[in-house]
Protein backbone atom coordinates (compact mmCIF):
# COMPACT_ATOMS: atom_id res chain seq x y z
CA UNK A 1 0.00 0.00 0.00
CA UNK A 2 3.02 2.34 0.79
CA UNK A 3 4.15 1.60 -2.67
CA UNK A 4 0.80 3.15 -4.12
CA UNK A 5 0.59 5.82 -1.89
CA UNK A 6 3.97 6.78 -2.89
CA UNK A 7 2.95 6.93 -6.37
CA UNK A 8 -0.14 8.41 -6.65
CA UNK A 9 1.80 11.11 -5.03
CA UNK A 10 4.78 11.24 -7.37
CA UNK A 11 3.62 9.71 -10.20
CA UNK A 12 -0.18 9.91 -10.97
CA UNK A 13 -1.15 13.07 -8.94
CA UNK A 14 0.87 15.53 -10.96
CA UNK A 15 -0.58 14.61 -14.17
CA UNK A 16 -4.30 15.73 -13.72
CA UNK A 17 -2.43 18.82 -12.78
CA UNK A 18 -0.90 19.72 -15.60
CA UNK A 19 -3.98 18.31 -17.83
CA UNK A 20 -5.86 20.86 -16.40
CA UNK A 21 -3.97 23.75 -16.38
CA UNK A 22 -2.70 23.47 -19.87
CA UNK A 23 -6.45 22.79 -21.00
CA UNK A 24 -7.42 25.75 -19.05
CA UNK A 25 -5.37 27.93 -20.95
CA UNK A 26 -6.80 26.77 -23.97
CA UNK A 27 -10.45 27.32 -22.86
CA UNK A 28 -10.23 30.33 -19.67
CA UNK A 29 -14.03 30.08 -19.48
CA UNK A 30 -13.72 26.48 -17.78
CA UNK A 31 -12.30 27.73 -14.67
CA UNK A 32 -15.89 29.11 -13.35
CA UNK A 33 -17.04 25.53 -13.39
CA UNK A 34 -13.89 24.41 -11.42
CA UNK A 35 -14.66 27.06 -8.73
CA UNK A 36 -18.25 26.59 -8.08
CA UNK A 37 -19.08 26.13 -4.48
CA UNK A 38 -15.74 27.90 -3.83
CA UNK A 39 -15.34 29.54 -0.27
CA UNK A 40 -13.90 32.49 -1.93
CA UNK A 41 -16.11 33.16 -5.06
CA UNK A 42 -15.24 35.78 -7.35
CA UNK A 43 -17.79 37.96 -9.08
CA UNK A 44 -18.39 36.13 -12.96
CA UNK A 45 -15.88 39.59 -14.47
CA UNK A 46 -13.34 38.88 -12.33
CA UNK A 47 -13.25 35.59 -13.74
CA UNK A 48 -13.35 36.15 -16.78
CA UNK A 49 -10.81 38.93 -16.34
CA UNK A 50 -8.26 36.65 -14.21
CA UNK A 51 -9.05 33.14 -15.63
CA UNK A 52 -6.17 33.41 -18.59
CA UNK A 53 -3.48 34.80 -16.13
CA UNK A 54 -4.58 32.53 -13.37
CA UNK A 55 -3.91 29.84 -15.67
CA UNK A 56 -0.63 30.30 -17.52
CA UNK A 57 0.98 31.16 -13.83
CA UNK A 58 -0.59 27.66 -12.75
CA UNK A 59 0.42 25.84 -15.75
CA UNK A 60 3.83 27.18 -15.75
CA UNK A 61 4.45 26.02 -11.90
CA UNK A 62 2.71 22.76 -12.44
CA UNK A 63 5.42 22.42 -15.12
CA UNK A 64 2.17 21.98 -17.98
CA UNK A 65 1.98 22.71 -21.48
CA UNK A 66 1.05 21.42 -24.78
CA UNK A 67 4.35 19.41 -25.15
CA UNK A 68 3.82 18.06 -21.58
CA UNK A 69 -0.01 17.40 -22.14
CA UNK A 70 1.19 15.09 -24.86
CA UNK A 71 3.77 12.76 -23.08
CA UNK A 72 0.93 12.98 -20.13
CA UNK A 73 -1.81 11.51 -22.16
CA UNK A 74 0.44 9.12 -23.95
CA UNK A 75 1.15 7.66 -20.45
CA UNK A 76 -2.09 7.83 -19.04
CA UNK A 77 -3.40 4.44 -20.30
CA UNK A 78 -0.25 2.49 -18.36
CA UNK A 79 -0.97 4.31 -15.17
CA UNK A 80 -4.38 3.84 -15.12
CA UNK A 81 -3.45 -0.20 -16.11
CA UNK A 82 -1.64 0.40 -12.57
CA UNK A 83 -4.50 1.27 -10.94
CA UNK A 84 -6.68 -0.94 -12.36
CA UNK A 85 -3.99 -3.81 -11.46
CA UNK A 86 -4.06 -2.65 -7.45
CA UNK A 87 -8.01 -2.25 -7.45
CA UNK A 88 -7.68 -6.03 -8.73
CA UNK A 89 -4.96 -6.97 -5.55
CA UNK A 90 -6.88 -5.73 -3.30
CA UNK A 91 -4.50 -2.83 -2.83
CA UNK A 92 -7.09 -0.13 -3.45
CA UNK A 93 -10.57 -0.38 -3.50
CA UNK A 94 -11.24 -2.14 0.11
CA UNK A 95 -14.32 -1.82 2.24
CA UNK A 96 -12.66 1.62 4.37
CA UNK A 97 -10.44 3.83 2.28
CA UNK A 98 -6.64 3.00 2.52
CA UNK A 99 -4.42 6.27 2.70
CA UNK A 100 -3.38 5.09 -0.97
CA UNK A 101 -7.13 5.38 -2.10
CA UNK A 102 -6.92 8.80 -0.78
CA UNK A 103 -4.18 9.55 -2.65
CA UNK A 104 -5.04 8.24 -6.02
CA UNK A 105 -8.92 8.38 -6.47
CA UNK A 106 -9.14 12.11 -6.43
CA UNK A 107 -6.64 12.34 -8.94
CA UNK A 108 -8.66 9.69 -11.08
CA UNK A 109 -11.63 12.31 -10.80
CA UNK A 110 -10.35 15.28 -11.58
CA UNK A 111 -9.22 13.34 -14.91
CA UNK A 112 -12.64 12.55 -15.35
CA UNK A 113 -13.81 15.97 -15.38
CA UNK A 114 -12.31 16.22 -19.25
CA UNK A 115 -13.84 15.33 -22.20
CA UNK A 116 -10.24 15.00 -24.14
CA UNK A 117 -9.59 12.12 -20.64
CA UNK A 118 -12.80 10.18 -20.64
CA UNK A 119 -12.95 7.91 -23.51
CA UNK A 120 -9.33 6.58 -21.28
CA UNK A 121 -11.30 6.04 -18.12
CA UNK A 122 -14.64 4.94 -19.73
CA UNK A 123 -15.44 1.09 -17.65
CA UNK A 124 -12.15 0.90 -15.57
CA UNK A 125 -12.13 -0.45 -12.31
CA UNK A 126 -10.23 2.87 -11.49
CA UNK A 127 -13.19 5.27 -12.40
CA UNK A 128 -15.89 3.39 -10.63
CA UNK A 129 -13.65 3.34 -7.47
CA UNK A 130 -13.14 7.21 -7.77
CA UNK A 131 -17.33 7.70 -8.14
CA UNK A 132 -17.61 5.58 -5.72
CA UNK A 133 -15.64 7.29 -2.81
CA UNK A 134 -15.81 10.59 -4.66
CA UNK A 135 -19.17 11.13 -5.96
CA UNK A 136 -18.92 14.70 -6.81
CA UNK A 137 -17.30 16.44 -9.21
CA UNK A 138 -17.30 20.11 -9.77
CA UNK A 139 -15.86 20.95 -12.79
CA UNK A 140 -15.87 20.75 -16.42
CA UNK A 141 -13.20 20.87 -19.32
CA UNK A 142 -14.55 20.56 -22.88
CA UNK A 143 -13.15 18.59 -25.49
CA UNK A 144 -10.65 19.83 -27.69
CA UNK A 145 -9.16 21.65 -24.90
CA UNK A 146 -6.19 19.58 -24.35
CA UNK A 147 -3.90 18.56 -27.23
CA UNK A 148 -4.01 15.33 -29.41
Amino acid sequence: MLEAEQWGDEVLQPVPRRLIWTGVCARPDALASYSEGSRLPLPGFVQRIAAPRIALVARWRNRGGAEQARKDLAALPAQLDQVDAWIAEGVLGGAEPNAADLQITPSIGLLATMDDVQPLLAGRPCLSLAMRLFPSRPGRLPAGALPV
